[in-house]
């Protein structure tokens, strides 16, 4: 990976939304920096990175304003919420997020073989019915369960994605 920055001075950038303690890069952001460095990228040395939180959420847009401000050379982001953020904030800068469940789902790729505009990443799941094949092993697991409730959270993201590719048409009604 070459973050080589138009000046000639190394730069990358993160945006890290935090584990829910606002102080913390997650295992995901932890394994990418020792895999830079296994890489012979440093930083302090040949890479520069710059951290934002955003805990409490409302800490969001404020921290997606000031790196875009920053005009850096790659954005990389730890989840959904910051990817949506930031997509909706610059079509210039290349966007790199680490794990977002259904980036198609939600708007931030055109496909998975193809992203489109600025923004790439890994997708932790392919969202072509995941939630019934999940719910089929589980059927397999406990046979005799009559029902199965799933909660979800209709301000989360990924929630959403849940309930748009339900398993309502395999398996009859979710609750």
């Amino acid at each position: 990976m070459a973050f080589v920055g138009a000046g000639g001075s190394p730069s990358a950038w993160l945006l890290a939304v935090g584990d829910g303690s606002g102080q913390a890069l997650n295992q995901t952001e932890l394994a990418l920096f020792d895999g830079l460095r296994s890489h012979s990228w440093i930083d302090g040395r040949n890479l520069i990175i710059e951290y934002r939180f955003s805990q409490p959420p409302d800490r969001l847009p404020a921290s997606v304003a000031d790196l875009i401000a920053l005009s850096p050379d790659v954005l990389i982001v730890p989840g959904p919420r910051a990817a949506v953020a930031l997509k909706s904030a610059t079509a210039t800068i290349p966007i790199v997020f680490e794990a977002v469940g259904d980036p198609v789902g939600l708007g931030l790729v055109q496909s998975l073989s193809r992203p489109g505009g600025n923004i790439t990443g890994l997708a932790t799941i392919v969202p072509e019915d995941f939630l019934g094949k999940r719910i089929e092993i589980l059927r397999e697991l406990v046979p005799g369960a009559s029902k199965i409730t799933i909660l979800v959270n209709p301000g989360n993201p990924m929630h959403k994605c849940c309930q748009r590719h339900g398993a309502r048409p395999r398996f009859g009604r979710l609750r």
